[in-house]
């Protein structure tokens, strides 16, 4: 699993997220000592996604921004994308 940190000590999870219509794959922000989890069942009805991609229900991107809200509401699962090789080699506070 990717994770940035800030230098507020704010971390985020690269991440693939499902809804009934779409596949967002993005940047997750989750409060220090909280989990994906516990973001989603948080009183907040919205989660921010950074560096978002949305595609299709046939894999086909059809849109992307540098930030999204996504409604918890309408998420089916989300999932930690694990990192590439390539990513583990990248230094700058990912672990």
């Amino acid at each position: 699993m990717t994770v940035k940190f800030d230098d507020k000590g704010k971390f985020y999870i690269k991440s693939v997220i499902q809804t009934i219509t779409h596949q967002i794959q993005g940047t997750v922000f989750v409060k220090q000592g909280d989990r994906l989890i516990d973001e989603l069942n948080s009183s907040e009805k919205f989660i921010a996604v950074t560096d978002a991609v949305v595609y299709n229900l046939i894999g086909k991107q059809i849109a992307s921004s540098q930030f999204l809200t996504v409604n918890c509401n309408h998420i089916i699962w989300l999932l930690p994308q694990q990192e590439t090789p390539e990513e583990k080699a990248k230094p700058g506070g990912e672990e």
